[in-house]
């Protein structure tokens, strides 16, 4: 494998750019080449037949670009990383597996999981999580405006009545103190829950996904060493949402955004 090859990411839109967010704290030397598919967004509210067809529409693209992994950061197409593998020949990391491991680490006996509806009814972070600790019980409460909410760049007025009308919804019945936000749009506004709940602490998948990228690199010749990577952002929308959530998210390496077509 060559190790000069980037780092592949895809997602439904512009969530994944908080994957990146990480990624480029822990290996700075790294390529990345990002695929967001803001046209189609939000992947969440599709029938599995399509969002399995759009997301072999990314792989391949990443593929093409020669990445030498591809971080599926949108979590629910990781609910489909499985058959997707079949498909492509570069290796595959979901962004479900690695924050249910560490809630089961956690010593927590119950977690509340905010996602979009899909992955919410695949029942992927119950089946995950409860592998490891069958006691554990998990709740999930899905929305399905939000995620394209903030893919367009909705107000944060409109943002936090989405968030306290959904999650309000499933706290009122089950008053939870940690929430997975389980679609990576959501921690893009996580100053937003925050606010709108300041007494639960919510996790962000992309932390523990960044790091089983980093676990991934460690093996023989695959981390690039240079001093610095290259971001290059490719979307099927519009470039616009990028850059306020590039800006958003602190992350300042000058970067490319190009419109393709999938």
């Amino acid at each position: 494998m060559n190790n000069t090859a980037p780092i592949g990411i895809m997602d439904s839109g512009v969530g994944g750019l908080t994957l990146v967010r990480e990624l480029v704290k822990l290996c700075p030397g790294e390529d990345i080449v990002y695929l967001g598919d803001s046209a189609n967004c939000p992947y969440g509210n599709r029938a599995q037949e399509d969002i399995f067809a759009l997301a072999l529409s990314m792989l391949r693209f990443l593929q093409q670009k020669g990445s030498k992994v591809a971080a599926i950061a949108c979590n629910t197409i990781s609910a489909l990383a499985e058959p997707l593998a079949l498909q492509v020949d570069i290796p595959l990391l979901g962004i479900v597996s690695p924050v249910a491991e560490a809630v089961t680490q956690s010593g927590l006996d119950q977690v509340g999981v905010f996602a979009t509806e899909f992955t919410i009814s695949t029942q992927i972070y119950t089946r995950l999580i409860q592998a490891h600790n069958p006691r554990l019980k998990i709740y999930g409460k899905g929305s399905h405006l939000l995620a394209s909410l903030v893919d367009s760049g909705a107000s944060e007025a409109r943002i936090e009545e989405e968030i306290k009308t959904e999650l309000g919804a499933l706290l009122a019945h089950e008053p939870l103190d940690h929430v997975i936000l389980g679609c990576t749009h959501f921690p893009i506004v996580e100053d937003i829950f925050q606010r709108c709940f300041p007494d639960v602490t919510f996790l962000n998948p992309a932390k523990e996904q960044a790091k089983a990228v980093i676990s991934f690199l460690r093996e023989p010749q695959t981390a690039n060493h240079q001093e610095k990577g290259r971001l290059s952002i490719y979307t099927s929308g519009n470039a616009e949402p990028y850059r306020s959530v590039l800006a958003r998210l602190g992350i300042t390496e000058c970067c490319d955004i190009a419109t393709v077509s999938l």
